[in-house]
């Protein structure tokens, strides 16, 4: 399994059973120096996770098991 993400891809929060898709990548700059991107999801069945989440920060869930990518 390959931890790259692309949008189409299925992902899966294993505690709350959770399934959303990526469905964009968006880019920031933060002051002149910084820069982040972040990936949206449209969950299926679930309010309670966020529309979007930090490209770091996903792939370091995915990593250690906190969200799965399908």
């Amino acid at each position: 399994m390959s931890l790259s993400v692309k949008i189409g891809d299925l992902i899966i929060e294993p505690d709350s059973g959770s399934i959303g898709v990526i469905i964009k990548r968006k880019r920031k700059i933060y002051i002149e120096t910084i820069e982040a991107y972040y990936w949206i999801i449209h969950w299926f069945n679930s309010q309670h996770m966020p529309a979007y989440i930090e490209e770091k920060y996903l792939t370091n869930c995915l990593k250690k098991g906190i969200l799965k990518k399908q």
